[in-house]
């Protein structure tokens, strides 16, 4: 009985936070990084946003990726995040994505990998993507990640022609957040691959 209990509890972990930046700093809210074109001259290319970035901790089984994102009008399609191996998404192979329907205003949504069985490695690459929209973007953070690391860039583009750029988005906030807004907002949940039974076991 003793032994069954303890392979119940091992299947069970609780996942942990990998990654996370907040939307928040001192009171400063981050900006709207966009999917598309929204007059700021020097736009890199859209339809996809992303970050590179590295884990923190020791989990690595992908459950849940939450962004910060969405429009403040007229969102005219769904939001699309997609995770790549590596620094590159251009080169990286794709390990899984998820596609949430669209909605109205800004909300944190979470984006559900559990089915997938995605082991991630220690640096990968999220890109979202979506339709055009009114102010239709991720979220930025107020500063740099607070559990593992960022390249302190965005990625913009299409797969397979995506550029990085770390001053777009500096110009496209106005002078209305702190200098470090090339972080965008994400927080990925993990847990110990297989749950812990194996060292169980």
């Amino acid at each position: 009985m003793v032994a069954l209990v303890l392979f119940v509890v091992a299947g069970t972990a609780k996942a942990d936070i990998v990654y996370s930046t907040s939307r928040y700093v001192n009171g400063s809210l981050g900006n709207n990084v966009p999917f598309y074109d929204d007059g700021t001259p020097g736009y890199p290319g859209g339809p996809g946003v992303g970050q590179t970035i590295t884990l923190g901790g020791t989990a690595r089984d992908l459950t849940t990726i939450t962004i910060f994102e969405g429009n403040w009008g007229g969102n005219t399609g769904s939001y699309t995040l997609a995770l790549y191996s590596g620094s590159d998404p251009n080169t990286g192979t794709e390990l899984g994505s998820v596609t949430l329907g669209s909605h109205s205003g800004l909300s944190y949504d979470v984006f559900d990998f559990r089915s997938q069985d995605i082991v991630l490695p220690n640096t990968i690459t999220f890109i979202v993507s979506s339709g055009p929209g009114g102010f239709n973007g991720v979220g930025s953070a107020s500063g740099p990640p607070t559990v593992g690391s960022a390249v302190n860039s965005i990625w913009y583009g299409a797969p397979g022609s995506y550029v990085a750029d770390n001053t777009w988005a500096n110009a496209d906030s106005g002078g209305f957040l702190p200098p470090n807004d090339n972080y965008l907002t994400a927080t990925i949940n993990a847990t110990v691959p297989d749950g812990g039974m194996t060292m169980m076991l």
